[in-house]
């Protein structure tokens, strides 16, 4: 600890000295708190509502895919679909993926609306 005689002749704290060479110094809590507010808007990002796409025309027929044999146990064919790509419909082929524990599968699908057609994606439904 220094004395009031340390003190006067200009010596700084042992803190201070430890403060003067941080480079956030006194802005300390003005930097927490812009990265609290950056953490907060990146998981926010995640929240935003997804974009509902409705098109005038009908989808084509589901085109017929030979679904091959499950790659792993547990695995859950996800069928293909058409989906609307820069103005036209685009066939996107199934795939498989693990199986959601608890869970089954609702594919996704064409619904029809008074606006066109609007796409409802698949996900899984707690049973």
């Amino acid at each position: 600890m220094e004395s009031v005689e340390q003190m006067r002749e200009g010596r700084r704290h042992p803190m201070e000295q430890h403060m003067a060479g941080n480079k956030f110094g006194k802005r300390w809590p003005q930097w927490a708190s812009w990265a609290a507010m950056a953490v907060v808007a990146i998981s926010l990002g995640g929240c935003a509502p997804r974009r509902v796409v409705v098109v005038r025309p009908a989808p084509p027929p589901p085109q017929y895919e030979v679904i091959p044999a499950p790659p792993y146990a547990g695995a859950v064919w996800i069928r293909g679909h058409w989906a609307w790509r820069a103005g036209r419909y685009l066939w996107i082929g199934g795939y498989y993926v693990h199986a959601a524990p608890g869970g089954v599968w609702v594919p996704g699908h064409w619904q029809r609306t008074w606006r066109g057609w609007r796409w409802i994606p698949g996900h899984y439904r707690p049973v």
